[in-house]
């Protein structure tokens, strides 16, 4: 189990640093953004603050599951991740730390690639958001009115 940690840590160091990552990282971030921007300008126009809870609504979005989708397989792309280290390595550790190194990378990039989604999608409505446990005024507007169509936010993401 250790020499599998050992393999997963390497693989963290040696894939979230690249610089396909990095950008696809920047990319993500402009899109939900600007993706969030229209709600963000209807919140500042009826003056009310927006609660956090912009991510199910991306996750809602049919593009924005294409375009989730597509930066996953794209961030997994190198999968099994057979670099110049590859044989080195199975040779030091045995496949099968090796193969348990990576599913366990694999896992927990997942979970800092939804994460740093919901991140972004909190970021980019920071400057009007209010802190409630409930879904809010705006985003009540948004599921129950035509009031998204005015500021050109995109129709599939409120709530039906």
């Amino acid at each position: 189990m250790s020499k599998g940690l050992r393999v997963f840590c390497f693989q963290l160091k040696q894939e979230l640093v690249q610089v396909r990552v990095l950008i696809l990282f920047m990319i993500l971030a402009v899109f939900i953004y600007s993706y969030l921007e229209p709600v963000a300008n209807l919140a500042q126009a009826v003056g009310e603050k927006v609660s956090p809870w912009a991510f199910p609504h991306l996750m809602n979005d049919y593009i924005c599951q294409m375009v989730f989708m597509v930066s996953a397989v794209f961030l997994f792309s190198t999968a099994p991740f057979e670099g110049n280290a590859h044989y080195y390595i199975v040779q030091r550790s045995g496949s099968l730390s090796w193969q348990l190194g990576n599913v366990l990378y694999i896992l927990a990039s997942s979970f800092l690639f939804v994460g740093f989604i919901w991140v972004l999608s909190v970021i980019s409505l920071l400057s009007r958001t209010k802190f409630s446990g409930g879904w809010g005024i705006i985003w009540g507007t948004l599921a129950r009115t035509n009031a998204g169509n005015q500021y050109d936010v995109p129709q599939y993401s409120v709530l039906r």
